[in-house]
């Protein structure tokens, strides 16, 4: 069963029309880029498996984006398009979806963003992590503690695990989504996550990671991890499962702290700070300048 085919059972409304353009559209991108290679060929494929991503819906998304940043992000999302988000960036496009994002960075002016210019559902497009899902702040958080309590990079070596299991659970990373209120404080990141660890069988849900979303500039929030589940998996006990990062995070602080001493500190805080945002379009850095770009949904 194709990508497409499970969306419509689990949504057979919400996306099937989005889905059905962004599939044709992608096709068709990766086949006027250059439809004789063999890296496209397997991108082609690969697309058939896994949902999309938006990059490549520019006319109806950017519409009422101001001109000059609309040519701009429309450059730059037919570049992404042929990126899997990211995680397959050919080395021959990275200078060229870099100008576009320091083109976009350098039309916005300090004083011009704001909080309410946040707020709403984003679709990622875009990412300078090596593999989608780190999009998700609990992986930004993850890090953040482990170095801190340990020494810098060490948390380098448990992607380096997590990474090496994809492979044997066949696992696919579908829609990755961030919805921000920040009337509430709130931003809650959504991964769609795809396994097969036998053949003939795919299990999917959605990673659900909510954060306190706490304003510390003028479009930047400082972020700590509350808690992530698993929504929408056919397994019961997972998908009423919800793991309490901010009071694990909490324990394992005062537990070092006992052991090692020192001052209470809250290292798994992070920020995500924005740099560029309009109507249609966003672009946001954590700590460790990673970049990450998103569309409104």
């Amino acid at each position: 069963m194709c990508w497409m085919q499970v969306a419509r059972l689990k949504c057979p409304r919400a996306q099937n029309s989005l889905e059905k353009r962004l599939a044709v559209h992608f096709r068709h991108t990766c086949e006027r880029s250059d439809a004789n290679t063999r890296y496209h060929r397997r991108l082609i494929r690969q697309n058939e498996r896994s949902p999309p991503t938006a990059a490549c819906i520019d006319a109806d998304i950017l519409g009422s984006a101001p001109e000059a940043s609309g040519k701009v992000a429309r450059r730059f999302l037919k570049l992404a398009a042929a990126t899997d988000r990211g995680a397959a960036t050919p080395k021959t496009l990275l200078p060229g979806l870099t100008s576009c994002i320091e083109e976009l960075e350098s039309l916005a002016r300090p004083e011009d963003l704001s909080l309410d210019q946040l707020d709403g559902a984003w679709v990622l497009v875009w990412s300078s992590v090596e593999a989608p899902e780190r999009t998700s702040p609990l992986f930004w958080a993850v890090q953040a503690f482990t170095d801190s309590l340990t020494q810098p990079g060490a948390s380098s070596l448990i992607f380096r695990l997590t990474d090496a299991l994809k492979g044997p659970v066949g696992m696919q990373c579908g829609a990755i989504k961030q919805t921000i209120t920040t009337s509430a404080q709130l931003l809650v990141s959504e991964v769609v996550l795809t396994v097969s660890p036998v053949p003939g069988v795919q299990l999917s849900g959605t990673v659900t990671t909510s954060a306190r979303a706490s304003a510390v500039g003028n479009a930047e929030l400082e972020l700590k991890v509350l808690d992530t589940k698993v929504v929408g998996s056919p397994i019961p006990f997972i998908d009423k499962a919800k793991f309490p990062v901010e009071t694990a995070f909490e324990q394992l602080a005062a537990a070092h702290r006992a052991v090692r001493g020192g001052e209470e500190t809250n290292p798994e805080l992070v920020i995500l700070r924005t740099t560029f945002v309009d109507g249609s379009i966003r672009v946001s850095r954590n700590e460790n300048e990673d970049v990450f770009v998103y569309i409104r949904a």
